[in-house]
């Protein structure tokens, strides 16, 4: 069940929180084993980024309504 886990998460079918759950662990115990593994878990992408821009700036807007 983990290394089902593991590699539906690899091939980005699955998030990290799923994958937990079909590898039958709780989520930072899952972290631990993609550690173990030298898997990384938390790429944060200039797209992450963006997104996350854009998102605090509607948010800058809403509260300054």
């Amino acid at each position: 069940m983990k290394e089902e886990g593991i590699k539906k998460f690899l091939r980005e079918e699955i998030s990290l929180w799923r994958a937990a759950e079909l590898a039958g662990v709780p989520l930072f115990d899952f972290i631990d084993l993609l550690r173990e593994k030298g898997i990384p878990w938390n790429e944060y992408t200039e797209e992450h980024r963006e997104y996350d821009d854009k998102t605090l700036r509607w948010i800058e807007k809403e509260e300054n309504r």
